[in-house]
């Protein structure tokens, strides 16, 4: 089994439930890990025979291009779309962050992994 991801993605968007929050804005934070079979024999030094973790910035940037209201939206839809592109796939856990969400409160962040 061979695993691949994308950790720590940081990209502005405007998603969010508030209506300020399509106004203003802010960061998001992505994390993909991928499992699928990958055999050292197919293996040709190539990006044919793997799953090219550019094509996966492209996709979290595509994804996060597209405004949502909730994070748990972006996430089962950039997953969607790993899965479209690289339908071999084992496994794929996609997790979306919203940095210091506007609750009110000193926090952190806020996630959804699915």
């Amino acid at each position: 089994m061979a695993k691949v991801g994308i950790n720590g993605m940081k990209l502005y968007g405007y998603h969010g439930f508030f209506d300020e929050e399509s106004i203003i804005g802010g960061w998001f934070v992505y994390d993909v890990d991928i499992s699928y079979q990958l055999l050292k024999d197919n293996l040709n030094d190539e990006l044919t025979k793997v799953i090219d973790y550019g094509t996966i910035a492209e996709l979290i940037i595509k994804v996060n291009n597209e405004r949502q209201k909730l994070i748990e939206s972006l996430a089962f839809k950039l997953k969607d779309e790993i899965r479209i592109k690289f339908p071999f796939t084992d496994k794929i856990t996609v997790r979306v962050s919203k940095l210091s969400p506007p609750l009110g409160k000193d926090i952190g962040l806020s996630y959804f992994e699915c």
